[in-house]
């Protein structure tokens, strides 16, 4: 998938005559310092108007977009290595939700200033991101109405295949934790805590999978399905777009899950391995056997 991305931005550059022309220019060695540095301001400057008509763009396609909450008052439960894996994933959900047709209103709410979380998401936006969030220092139970908030919860009781991605109305929260840190149960205890509805993604009834930590997702996974659902995409297709293989146990015979040529020809990969190992074994058998006598 990745490489596919690479090719797909290799062949939109080669076809800006604008970026070729850059490109021809930035390697002429040729050109003065000052004729030099000149070009790169002017480059500079058209990125930076490019960048700004996009995020105008932005803007406009969320009106009337519901809203996604990202809770940070999970900050203080992850250690070091799990908050920037958290920030990592916050990251991915800025550029999908930045790129997509159908993005949401995000708000971070529960970053006290003078937090680890809130300065490692300062440095994002230093890095020259644009900020296509609203950050709030209070949490979200005291900025919006009890009854429009739905908790996006893998130990909720109830799935959400009842909810409208596109209704503004609704406000949906999520946990801003690594899917390996988080505290068993804890998003459905606050949920149920404060008195706000929680729901879990459909993944036992369509995908199979057993509740558990199977159930559990990476926030980039979550936001990823969420926008999907947005854009009209079915529950299954989202679900088989954005979950690990790994956590696919079965699928619904009525739409099977696509395997990869690893999973199908599993047996002959091991079988093939069992007898690469019992010939390499009669190799050193014979060898020794050669040797000693």
């Amino acid at each position: 998938k990745k490489q596919q991305e690479q090719q797909e931005r290799a062949k939109a550059r080669a076809a800006d005559p604008q970026r070729r022309e850059d490109d021809r220019t930035s390697s002429d060695p040729s050109r003065s310092a000052e004729d030099q540095e000149k070009f790169m301001l002017a480059r500079r400057a058209r990125k930076d108007q490019e960048r700004e008509q996009e995020f105008a763009a932005f803007r406009q396609r969320v009106v009337n977009a519901p809203t996604m909450v990202l809770d940070g008052e999970w900050g203080p439960a992850m250690n070091l290595k799990e908050l920037e894996s958290s920030v990592n994933q916050l990251c991915l959900c800025f550029a999908r939700n930045l790129e997509a047709d159908t993005p949401v209103n995000m708000v971070m709410t529960g970053l006290r200033p003078g937090t680890r979380y809130l300065e490692e998401v300062q440095r994002i936006f230093l890095r020259g991101m644009d900020k296509p969030v609203t950050i709030v220092g209070d949490p979200y139970i005291d900025l919006f109405p009890r009854e429009r908030l739905v908790y996006l919860s893998p130990d909720a009781e109830e799935d959400a295949t009842d909810l409208d991605f596109c209704d503004p109305e609704v406000i949906f929260v999520m946990g801003l934790v690594a899917d390996h840190g988080r505290v068993s149960g804890g998003s459905a205890r606050k949920a149920a805590l404060q008195g706000i509805r929680a729901r879990r993604l459909p993944l036992g009834d369509l995908c199979g999978m057993s509740k558990g930590r199977d159930f559990v997702l990476t926030m980039d996974q979550v936001f990823n399905i969420v926008i999907d659902r947005r854009g009209g995409t079915s529950w299954l297709e989202a679900l088989k777009k954005h979950v690990p293989e790994r956590k696919l146990l079965r699928a619904p015979q009525s739409a099977p899950v696509v395997k990869s040529w690893h999973s199908e020809n599993k047996a002959h990969i091991f079988r093939r391995r069992r007898l690469l190992r019992a010939a390499a074994a009669i190799a050193w058998l014979a060898l020794w056997a050669r040797l000693w006598f």
